[in-house]
């Protein structure tokens, strides 16, 4: 099977999810490559081992790939992709939250920050589950390779 009919075959949330997979990976795969430093202990995330780290990102990422190409569990993949975000955001949240709590231990003051990253990511899986194949009529675009016009 090319490219090419791989492309037809799917739907544009199948892809989605796919692109957002390949990004988890290589965050996995990143984690493998950065030193493990723990600054600032209320930031807990830092103290999940690189390999464990990089199981949760890879993991569910390849996870992702192959629920996205079944129309009935696309949506537990879906899901799946915002674990290795939401521990991330809480860990910086918290981390931010006892930054600003008068006589606990040492926070991170760019919590906040941190945060909103992996926020936006949890906000593109979500964006990619209401996006669909199909337009608000029920019918699918379909460019035809001899024509400039797109046909339904």
């Amino acid at each position: 099977m090319t490219l090419r009919a791989i492309h037809q075959r799917i739907n544009m949330r199948a892809k989605g999810m796919i692109l957002v997979a390949w990004v988890w990976i290589m965050i996995g795969i990143g984690a493998l490559s950065t030193p493990h430093v723990v600054s600032v202990p209320s930031t807990w995330h830092l103290l999940i081992p690189p390999v464990i780290s990089m199981l949760i990102w890879t993991g569910t990422g390849l996870l992702a790939v192959i629920l996205a190409f079944t129309s009935r569990l696309s949506s537990v993949g879906l899901g799946i992709l915002t674990i290795a975000p939401f521990i991330r955001f809480s860990s910086y949240l918290t981390s931010w939250i006892v930054e600003l709590a008068p006589g606990a231990p040492s926070g991170d003051p760019r919590g906040w920050f941190s945060a909103q990253f992996y926020l936006a990511m949890m906000l593109w899986v979500y964006y990619i589950a209401l996006s669909s194949a199909e337009s608000s009529d029920n019918t699918i675009l379909i460019e035809d390779e001899n024509d400039d016009e797109v046909v339904s």
